[in-house]
C-alpha cells in the first residue's frame, strides 16, 4: 500500500535525488525499514510493524528503484 504524501512529506524520486551524491551507480537495499520509507510503502508483513518485506536495488544514475517483492502481497 502505497503511503498518503501528507504523511511521507517526500516523494520516492525527492529521497532518491536526496541521497544521489554517493559515490556509486547502484545500491542494493535488504533493510525492509529502509526500503518502506525510500518507496513510501507500507504493509502488514509484520504483525504491529507497518514494513514489507521486500529487497531493492536503488539505480542513482536513473534514479530509479527496482523492488523484489512477492507480487501476491500487492493491492491492485
Amino acid at each position: 500500500m502505497l503511503h498518503d504524501i501528507k504523511y511521507a512529506h517526500l516523494t520516492c524520486a525527492e529521497k532518491i535525488e536526496s541521497i544521489r551524491d554517493v559515490n556509486c551507480d547502484q545500491i542494493i537495499l535488504t533493510q525492509a525499514d529502509t526500503i518502506s520509507w525510500l518507496c513510501n510503502i507500507r504493509g502488514f508483513d509484520i504483525p504491529y510493524n507497518p514494513i514489507v518485506i521486500s529487497f531493492a536495488v536503488l539505480n542513482i544514475a536513473y534514479k530509479t528503484v527496482e523492488l523484489f517483492i512477492d507480487k501476491n502481497k500487492l493491492i491492485s
